[in-house]
This record gives structure tokens, sequence and C-alpha cells, in this order.
């Protein structure tokens, strides 16, 4: 039988409602952590594309420079600004390419990065730098 307890100024007595805010107050900061979770992943996923996009325009830009061999220092470029600034699990997800043709050095990268809980599902994207080979005079 619940334990009754007199209402301050009444005088009759109410059933005992001790705990009963608990309840709510563990579902809404459970929830409240979730949503934090997920804006830190989207956030996270924004850093991520902006390292992506200047790798492969730091790597474009490496591989156009006069009598280098375009795809091998266009490749090592972007694997060192990944290295420097995105390591770790994301990195892992990210490869890129680099070639070659009609005077042009592109430089492609295929990302994956996932996600922490559902339901966000993982994002992938591509990303891609160009730039024109320059010559020798």
């Amino acid at each position: 039988m619940p334990r009754a307890r007199r209402a301050q100024g009444s005088g009759r007595a109410r059933p005992d409602e001790s705990g009963f805010s608990t309840v709510e107050y563990t579902l809404m900061v459970s929830l409240s952590f979730l949503v934090l979770v997920w804006g830190a992943n989207l956030i996270l996923w924004s850093y991520g594309k902006g390292v992506v996009h200047s790798a492969v325009d730091q790597a474009a830009r490496a591989g156009s420079r006069v009598d280098v061999d375009s795809a091998a220092v266009c490749e090592a470029r972007a694997q060192e600004v990944l290295a420097n600034i995105l390591s770790g699990s994301m990195g892992r997800g990210v490869q890129i390419s680099c070639s070659e043709a009609d005077g042009v050095v592109r430089a492609l990268a295929q990302v994956t990065f996932a996600a922490w809980l559902p339901p966000l599902t993982d994002s992938v994207f591509e990303a891609t730098g160009q730039a024109i080979k320059e010559r020798a005079p």
C-alpha cells in the first residue's frame, strides 16, 4: 500500500510522489546526450570535408610544378597533408589518386566518414582538385 502524506495547507492525504521526476530527468538527459553526439558528428564531418578539399588542392598544386613526376608528387603531398591534419580513423576513410592529362593535374579523393550512432548514415563524397601543369620557359 502506497505511503500517504499530508499536503501542506490541506487536511487530506496524497500518495507519495518522491522519485517520480527521476525517470523523466534520466530520459531527457539521455536524449540530450544523443543530440549532442549527433551534432558533434556533423561538425566533425564538416571539418573533415574541409581538410580533404585542402589536401586535394595542395596535392594538385604540388604536382603541377615543372620537372616533377606529377602523379607521384601529387599523391605524396596529399598523404602528407592527411597525415598531419586528419590522421586516425577519419584519415583511413580517405583514398586519393592523382593523374595528369592534357596539361592538367587532377587529384581525386573518395571519402567515407563513419557515423558514430544511428540514425545518421556514413558520409560518402568525392572531392577533386586540379591545377594546370607548369611549363619550362
